[in-house]
C-alpha cells in the first residue's frame, strides 16, 4: 500500500506548529519531478543542536524534557514517518536553515497507468 503523503505531512505541520513562535511562519512545498515526490515544512522555530538531529528520529524521543504525553504526543510520529518512507525506497531528514528548521521527505513517484 502506497504511503499517504498527506499523513507525513500532517505529522511535520504538527511538528511546525507546536515550535513555531508567535508570529512565525510556516511554509509547505511539495513537488513532483524526475520521478520523485519531494515535500518540505519550513518554520521558523529554534534550531535543533547536532545531538537534537541525530535523535529526533528515535521512537518516543523529546527534545523538550518539559514534555511529557499530557502536554503533546507521544514521540512516535517522526519515528513512524520515517520507518513508512524508508519501507517504501524514501528519504527523510530534518535540518537546520537559516532562521529555522526545515523536514523533508522523498519519495519514489506513482506512476500512472494511463
Amino acid at each position: 500500500t502506497p504511503i499517504k503523503s498527506s499523513a507525513a505531512s500532517d505529522v511535520y505541520k504538527r511538528q511546525a506548529l507546536r515550535y513555531t513562535p508567535a508570529g512565525g511562519s510556516i511554509s509547505v512545498r511539495l513537488e513532483n519531478s524526475r520521478g520523485k515526490l519531494w515535500l518540505a515544512v519550513d518554520n521558523d522555530g529554534q534550531g535543533f543542536t547536532p545531538r537534537e538531529l541525530s535523535r529526533l528520529w528515535e521512537p518516543f524521543y523529546r527534545g523538550d524534557p518539559a514534555r511529557s504525553r499530557d502536554t503533546g504526543g507521544a514521540g512516535l510520529g517522526l519515528a513512524i514517518v520515517r520507518a513508512a518512507v524508508r519501507a517504501h525506497g524514501g528519504a527523510c531528514e530534518a535540518e537546520n536553515r537559516a532562521g529555522g528548521v526545515r523536514f523533508w521527505l522523498e519519495l519514489p513517484a506513482l506512476q500512472s497507468d494511463g
